[in-house]
Formats: C-alpha cells, structure tokens, sequence
C-alpha cells in the first residue's frame, strides 16, 4: 500500500502598491511606474497608464454602448462606428462609446455618445458596473451600457451624427446579428493580411 505525503501549499504574501511616481503626463493620460510586492513578498515594479484629471461625481471613466436598432419588417442590428485611431493606424469596429462628463450618469452619457456619433436616440436597456477592460495596462474604466432603438420613430429614420466641437466623424454600420460575426472575421483577416505585407 503506497503511504500518501502531504504537500504543503506555499503561503503567499499579501499583495499591494507601495509606490507610483508619474513618469510623463499629458493633456490626457500619464505614464507612472508603479512599485508594489508580488504573491512572493518580492518588490516589483510595473509600468502603467492612467487617465489624468479623473472627473468628480462619476462611477467610471467611459461607456461603451450595445444599441440594437429594431424596425418594423427588419431584422434587428447592432449598431457599430467606423473610425480611425492613430494608436493602431488604422480603423476599428467599434461600439460608440466615449468619456463620462462631469456628475453625469453613466445612462445620460451614454445616450448623448449614442446620438453623438450616430444620430440615434434610444431607451437604456442595462447598465454594468464599472469594469476594467484592460488591467493588465490600465486603471480606466467603462459601463457598458445596453440600449434600444425604435428605428421606426421619425428621429430614427434618418439620424445625423451630432459631434461635439473636435468630435470625429464616424461611418455608421446597422449589422445584422447573423452578419456582425461575418464582417468581424473578414476585417480579421484583411487587417491580418496588411500587418503580414
């Protein structure tokens, strides 16, 4: 009969920042090296980046909107931007999305983002908590907010996009359900074949 040994589990050390010392800060963001113990009890550091000037009275950073377009005889459609980002120098599929203004909800943002860059108006549906949609590089944070839109009330027919000063101009895409996993895969793969060109 084989005699068991038991393996002890090593203890892990409690986690924490000891330091952060901003490195650059921008209009925008800042870089800061964050020194803090890893599970071993070693001190570590970690380069991150924040959003600088955090705005008061707000429960996240942004919010990412889902909105369904629903219409009489149609199949319903999420609804997606097309814009250019510089980080990435090229464009993106995205959700309309953008910044919580000061002792804003994170509702009223993102209705005012909806009619913003796409021109619609819609009823919120759902709201998340805030999530960290990137830890692993940042703090900043996001609802993400589900709503609808009646596509057959007359504000909904023909939107137009009501970008604020600066605001960019966006391509907007109704994509049926069935075809937003189509078109994700096909920007896929042309944007993986410009990377490999």
């Amino acid at each position: 009969m084989a005699t068991e040994t038991s393996a002890e589990v090593p203890k892990t050390a409690r986690q924490f920042v000891l330091k952060e010392e901003v490195i650059v800060e921008r209009k925008w963001l800042k870089l800061e090296e964050t020194t803090y113990t890893d599970p071993n009890g070693k001190t570590r550091t970690w380069e991150t980046v924040k959003r600088a000037g955090r705005k008061k009275g707000v429960s996240a950073d942004g919010v990412a909107v889902i909105a369904v377009l629903q219409r009489t005889l149609h199949y319903d459609c999420v609804v997606l931007v097309k814009q250019f980002r510089p980080p990435i120098n090229g464009y993106c599929l995205e959700f309309p999305a953008g910044l919580i203004e000061e002792n804003e909800t994170a509702e009223s943002a993102a209705l005012r983002e909806l009619e913003e860059e796409t021109g619609y108006k819609g009823e919120v549906v759902e709201c998340t908590p805030a999530l960290c949609l990137d830890p692993g590089l940042s703090n900043s944070t996001t609802h993400i907010v589900s709503v609808t839109i009646n596509g057959d009330e007359a504000e909904n027919t023909r939107p137009k996009q009501k970008l604020d000063d600066g605001g960019m101009l966006h391509n907007v895409l109704p994509v049926t359900f069935k075809n937003t996993w189509k078109l994700f895969h096909f920007r896929r793969m042309t944007y993986c074949k410009e990377l490999m060109s």
